[in-house]
């Protein structure tokens, strides 16, 4: 989960501050730099893409956790990885060229884009903290079966049961 975090403070990163239209780049005879303005528009389109991307792994973890398709998991977090270091690296490119990625452009709705993504993190976020629970509870009920079921019919004053390992002197366990 702890990727989760990660991947919110990136796109927090890229909307940190509110979207506002940059003044082209004129080049020395007047004319507008279209290639700096292009590399520009990739970089935000392949950004959002990304955001895309991965609100929609977020989403499919989110049903494979209610499927109980828990196997799966393990693959989901190599694919959030993977979309954070895409991200991070179109990032990295945006700060190399000098660009802002966060003006508005025509065709992309990035403040929509995260809207979706923090929904889809809070999503996610609640079926995994749901998952992890259940799977503490079960491992508790699983302990205290385990323990219930070796016990000794030995108590302490308190009439909580002990293990053998308890009450020797040596502390060994008693069982081998």
């Amino acid at each position: 989960m702890n990727e989760v975090f990660r991947l919110r403070e990136k796109i927090r990163d890229f909307n940190a501050a509110p979207a506002a239209e940059e003044p082209e780049q004129v080049s020395p005879s007047g004319e507008i730099d279209e290639a700096r303005e292009a590399r520009r528009q990739e970089l935000a389109a392949g950004f959002c893409e990304a955001i895309d991307k991965l609100t929609e792994i977020l989403d499919q973890e989110c049903e494979a956790v209610r499927k109980h398709r828990i196997s799966a998991i393990p693959e989901f977090a190599r694919a959030k990885e993977q979309m954070l270091a895409s991200m991070e690296r179109i990032l990295d490119e945006a700060v190399e060229d000098g660009l802002s990625l966060r003006a508005n452009y025509k065709g992309i709705d990035a403040e929509e884009r995260l809207r979706r993504f923090d929904d889809a993190t809070r999503r996610n976020m609640a079926a995994l903290e749901a998952l992890n629970g259940a799977v503490k509870r079960v491992v508790d009920l699983t302990v205290k079966a385990m323990e219930a079921e070796n016990s000794e019919g030995l108590y302490a004053r308190g009439g909580k049961t002990v293990r053998p390992t308890e009450v020797s002197p040596a502390g060994i366990n008693l069982d081998l």
